[in-house]
Parts: C-alpha cells; sequence; structure tokens
C-alpha cells in the first residue's frame, strides 16, 4: 500500500512562494521535500530549492540539476538524517503532467516517491487544486492522481496537525 505523504499547509505555501519567486514568471523551477517515513505515512519537513545549489540551470521548458547540486542535497538530508519525499517543480502552463524527460529522471528512482507539478510557474496564490500529482511505481512506470484521489497520497495538515 502507498504511503500519504503529509505536508503542514504552512510548508506547501512557502514552497509554493518560492518556486514562484525563483521562476521569475519566466523559468521552470525546482525543489525537493525532505522528511521522515512513518508507518504508511511520509511527512515532509523541510524544503531545498535545487536553484540554490551550484550548477542548476531553469530555463522556459526545461530544468536541470548537476550532480554535485544532488550530492550536496543527498549529503543535507543524511546530514539531518532524513529522505527525500517529494520531488517538486514549476511547469510554465496549465498542463501538469510529466514530461517525457521529467519521467526518466526523477531526483531519486525511490518506488512510491511522488513527483508533483505545480502550473503556470506557481503564479498567484499557493492552492492544491490544478497540482500535478504522480508516484514513481519502478521501471520507469509512474501513477498519476487527479481529482479526490489526490488525497490518497497528499495531505496539507493546518499547523500543528
Amino acid at each position: 500500500m502507498a504511503r500519504t505523504l503529509r505536508i503542514a499547509r504552512k510548508l506547501f505555501e512557502s514552497t509554493w512562494l518560492g518556486l514562484q519567486q525563483r521562476s521569475q514568471g519566466a523559468q521552470e523551477t525546482a525543489c525537493v521535500w525532505l522528511g521522515n517515513q512513518d508507518g504508511e505515512r511520509e511527512i515532509a519537513t523541510e524544503v531545498i530549492f535545487l536553484d540554490d545549489l551550484p550548477g542548476t540551470i531553469g530555463r522556459r521548458l526545461q530544468h536541470r540539476t548537476s550532480r554535485e547540486a544532488v550530492r550536496i542535497l543527498i549529503d543535507r538530508a543524511r546530514e539531518l538524517g532524513l529522505t527525500i519525499v517529494g520531488d517538486v517543480h514549476t511547469h510554465p502552463g496549465l498542463w501538469v503532467d510529466l514530461s517525457e524527460v521529467d519521467r526518466a529522471h526523477p531526483i531519486e528512482y525511490r518506488i512510491g516517491l511522488l513527483a508533483l507539478v505545480f502550473p503556470a510557474f506557481a503564479k498567484g496564490p499557493p492552492r492544491l487544486d490544478g497540482v500535478g500529482v504522480h508516484e514513481y511505481l519502478g521501471s520507469g512506470d509512474w501513477k498519476t492522481f487527479e481529482g479526490e484521489d489526490v488525497a490518497s497520497r497528499l495531505v496539507l495538515e493546518e499547523d500543528g496537525s
């Protein structure tokens, strides 16, 4: 059974606004949620913006994370005793599916990892409605969650929940 990813609304909103700021309305940008696994759920507790790490390149229709940036990210996660629980990036329009490049190159090849796509370079106020939610199944396969099914994999919690 797939784990549910839980994230505090405040962390979700700061992620959205951080991606919005870094995209400047003109380029793809990305981050990773770090957190813990607890039974049948994962809890996101930290966000690392990949665009703040060396060698990361964002363009209108592409985002590339350098090997050095990935190494720094993994080292940071180990220092904190956390794992990658979410791979998050933006797309320019309202299309929030995964591109072929996205499907082939997640930040981590872990079965159950969620990849989220925020629409329109995360313009506007933070909202879960319209976000693409995809789960890595292994061997390059993904499952997309839509509508009410999103809540079975991603739960926004009020602070202190």
